[in-house]
């Protein structure tokens, strides 16, 4: 089952890669942001792990309003790596580099 599996996970990964490079910039940032979102918040465990760790880090008194703030916030960083990375591999890089700043 596992080499099934894995090669349907390859297959998909080729047809993500290639709907990259023909759609634009814009749209794939945008499915990548929202649907990370989506997952991180739709994960229980995820959800509880980062609600632990954020109490752990700030205290008791960290509300939960800041808790579903800072998942949205991770889900769009998490998005816009993703899309970055995915753009890496296209044609698309060129655009990518010459957005990038590098600071220190």
């Amino acid at each position: 089952m596992k080499p099934f599996a894995y090669y349907i996970l390859g297959v998909l990964t080729r047809l993500v890669f290639f709907l990259s490079s023909l759609l634009p910039e814009r749209v794939v940032t945008y499915c990548m942001r929202k649907g990370s979102i989506r997952y991180l918040r739709s994960s229980r465990r995820y959800r509880e792990r980062i609600a632990k760790n954020l109490r752990v880090a700030f205290g008791p008194s960290y509300h939960s309003e800041k808790t579903e703030a800072f998942i949205r916030e991770l889900g769009n960083h998490l998005g816009l790596s993703i899309a970055e990375m995915f753009f890496s591999a296209t044609r698309k890089r060129h655009n990518l580099l010459k957005s990038m700043r590098i600071q220190g």
